[in-house]
């Protein structure tokens, strides 16, 4: 049997155990810093629809009452923290995204029982027409809800796989929902991004989409 090793923190583990068994990869191990599993055969989404299932199936595991704590404050204040330091935006921009990222603190949000945190649908691989793995969650930053992980898979609805990972075009249709909230979520996440190191053509994409997202944002908020 094939296995993935990876260099992961010991949360990472916890929260792939925490996901219902036919969502999670199998045989994990964590030892000395290292996430072990099988490799897992299949394909990555390209339909959003799909990568929209598996993550309700995570979302909803548990019985009611025990959703993840929201700390609105928290996010907010970890994206105004790297809007400061971020070289690649221009002072109105900065401004604007500044803002925008300040109305997270009115917006309704959904709570869940389980939150992915990097919900690209690199991280995710179908298995069957309606089953699939979800791997390599990242950091909610206090935001552990519906919309950052919709958000997230927007991103790869507007092509991020295909420019970071030369993953296949995501198909256009059915189109998903977007409210105010993703857009403002879809910008912090592009705004995260650019405090990774990732190449200057990826970068390049995050840049040009926050541009464009402050640039059209006075149409739905008030700037």
């Amino acid at each position: 049997m094939l296995r993935v090793v990876k260099q992961a923190d010991e949360w990472v583990f916890d929260r792939l155990s925490q996901l219902p068994l036919e969502l999670q990869p199998k045989f994990m191990d964590y030892e000395d810093g290292r996430l072990t599993y099988d490799f897992i055969q299949g394909y990555h989404p390209t339909q959003y629809g799909k990568a929209l299932d598996l993550l309700y199936r995570a979302w909803q595991q548990y019985g009611p009452g025990d959703y993840l704590p929201i700390d609105k404050h928290a996010y907010v204040s970890y994206c105004i923290s790297l809007i400061d330091r971020t070289e690649y935006l221009s002072g109105n921009i900065k401004e604007r995204l500044s803002i925008l990222i300040a109305a997270l603190n009115t917006m309704p949000l959904s709570p869940v029982r389980w939150c992915h945190g990097d919900a690209t649908f690199h991280n995710m691989i179908m298995t069957g027409h309606e089953s699939g793995k979800l791997i390599d969650p990242g950091d909610c930053r206090g935001l552990p809800c519906r919309e950052l992980d919709e958000a997230k898979m927007l991103t790869s609805y507007e092509g991020f796989d295909v420019v970071t990972y030369g993953a296949p075009q995501p198909e256009v249709f059915p189109r998903p929902s977007i409210r105010p909230v993703h857009l403002v979520l879809l910008a912090s996440h592009y705004l995260r991004l650019l405090h990774h190191n990732w190449p200057g053509h990826v970068l390049k994409f995050a840049i040009d989409r926050i541009n464009e997202i402050c640039t059209n944002a006075h149409y739905w908020v008030n700037l």
